[in-house]
């Protein structure tokens, strides 16, 4: 639709993906990508059932942002394959990948971490297997000071228009991108490794209580302020 491809390389490009509702699905696969719910049991499980139909050299990678990549393969048999591969939102236009290592992840994974981040055509950097990794802990600082701000009364859109020109897009617009229970995941991750420097918004958890997408309603495409 926005003619980047012609038919002929839009075809070619549809004819290689396909799909299954089964793990089987993946047996002949050399890398999967994990991206299901930041929940590390769920995640665990995931890896467990798609290590049980690939093979031993298969690479394992997780889009978590911010979960230990150490503890996520600590169950498995092969923990060496398992590499955290953290994408960006939104994916298609963002550059940055953080490619994280555990503890037992060998080198020839994180080559592939680092080969297959080259291919997709991001800018891949190295980070350590801690708390939120580095872009989500600073956008923790970030966030949680703007939900204080909000929370102690100041409008939405008033705060959102203070970062105008200087952030990529405004926080609160983004945070209806990422998903509040994602946010409010990422703030309390925080919280629990750094304490009080990580502000946990009483306000985002009830928006994500009530199962709200975030502040704004999208109308014609556009956010506006959630009249709700």
């Amino acid at each position: 639709g926005k003619g980047r491809l012609s038919g002929d390389k839009a075809n070619r490009l549809s004819a290689l993906v396909s799909g299954s509702t089964s793990k089987d699905g993946f047996a002949d696969a050399s890398v999967v990508i994990e991206a299901v719910f930041e929940d590390l049991k769920v995640k665990q499980q995931v890896f467990a059932q798609v290590e049980a139909v690939v093979s031993p050299e298969c690479v394992l990678m997780t889009n978590t942002s911010s979960l230990s990549i150490t503890e996520m393969a600590s169950g498995l048999a092969h923990p060496e394959r398992v590499v955290g591969f953290h994408f960006f939102n939104p994916v298609a236009v963002m550059p940055l990948l953080e490619v994280i290592p555990g503890e037992r992840t060998d080198e020839a994974t994180l080559a592939t971490a680092f080969a297959t981040g080259r291919t997709l055509g991001k800018t891949t950097i190295r980070v350590k297997d801690s708390a939120s990794f580095v872009v989500n802990r600073l956008l923790g600082r970030f966030m949680g000071e703007f939900s204080r701000i909000v929370d102690e009364g100041t409008p939405v859109p008033t705060a959102d228009r203070a970062v105008a020109g200087l952030a990529p897009m405004p926080p609160f617009v983004l945070l209806g991108l990422v998903g509040p229970a994602i946010a409010l995941h990422n703030n309390e991750t925080l919280h629990r490794a750094f304490g009080d420097r990580y502000y946990v918004s009483p306000s985002l958890r009830r928006l994500v209580e009530a199962g709200k997408r975030g502040y704004y309603a999208m109308v014609d495409g556009r956010p506006v302020p959630d009249p709700e």
